[in-house]
């Protein structure tokens, strides 16, 4: 069973809609990504795809949101080597256009349409490069986050900077089964952390106390601590409960 996806918020359809991203659509771009590389996620909350999948793959990553008071337009990290991300499509062209003022690799999420235009011509004439597939990507929006769209009404491809060993390439858009997203925040027993749980609530995840989380020290000479896990729609069951805490303690934290 799959133990995690997430999703990233990204465009709005005309009805005002946020559409989310889903594991299977970030698969492909992370074979492009040496582990060696710190990585950007720009717009990306706790749960999203993009996070989670650079997270639990063993890259360092670090995320940023509008909604924690960090505007990709006047923040960035101190230290960070690719941006990989999907980013509001109705700010497409002021995104671009600070993506080539940051001067650094980059990989993010555009309908395929957005190789046109002028403003774009200035910036992509000096080169960019393209992975598209053989299908459109279904997306999710708020209303089902568990289940994804079959088939976008528009084509969607990522839009690389130093990135791709070529300027194009086409591949297979392989639609994973259901995952399970799990996040784990501090217990609520403060003003803070309560406020952090009333926050994934509203988004529609649920705590799973029956659990009682132990996350492993991250050094040598640290101390391990208790968390809340969460999850998205269902509770967690004991076996994925199982696979999530061998998983984690062995790839992601392992020293």
């Amino acid at each position: 069973m799959g133990l995690n996806t997430g999703y990233l918020k990204a465009a709005r359809t005309e009805e005002g809609n946020e559409q989310y991203t889903p594991f299977y659509a970030v698969d492909p771009i992370t074979k492009y990504i040496p582990k060696t590389k710190k990585i950007w996620c720009p717009f990306d909350c706790e749960w999203s795809a993009y996070f989670q999948t650079f997270k639990r793959g063993g890259w360092q990553v670090e995320r940023s949101s509008i909604d924690d008071g960090q505007d990709f337009f006047t923040y960035q990290p101190e230290d960070f080597d690719v941006i990989v991300s999907n980013p509001p499509y109705t700010q497409k062209d002021r995104v671009i256009e600070r993506l080539y003022e940051l001067e650094k690799p980059f990989a993010v999420l555009l309908p395929l349409n957005s190789l046109q235009g002028v403003g774009r011509y200035r910036y992509f004439k000096n080169g960019i490069q393209i992975l598209t597939f053989d299908k459109r990507i279904g997306f999710h929006n708020a209303e089902s986050m568990e289940e994804y769209k079959k088939g976008s009404s528009f084509a969607t491809a990522y839009f690389c900077r130093d990135i791709l060993p070529r300027d194009l390439i086409l591949e297979e858009l392989r639609d994973a089964f259901p995952h399970k997203v799990i996040l784990e925040i501090d217990p609520p027993e403060d003003g803070i952390s309560r406020r952090r749980l009333g926050f994934y609530q509203r988004y529609g995840f649920v705590p799973n106390p029956q659990f009682d989380y132990i996350h492993p020290p991250y050094t040598d000479e640290g101390e391990p601590f208790p968390l809340l896990l969460m999850t998205h729609g269902d509770l967690l069951d004991e076996e994925t409960y199982r696979s999530f805490v061998d998983f984690h303690h062995r790839h992601v934290v392992a020293r």
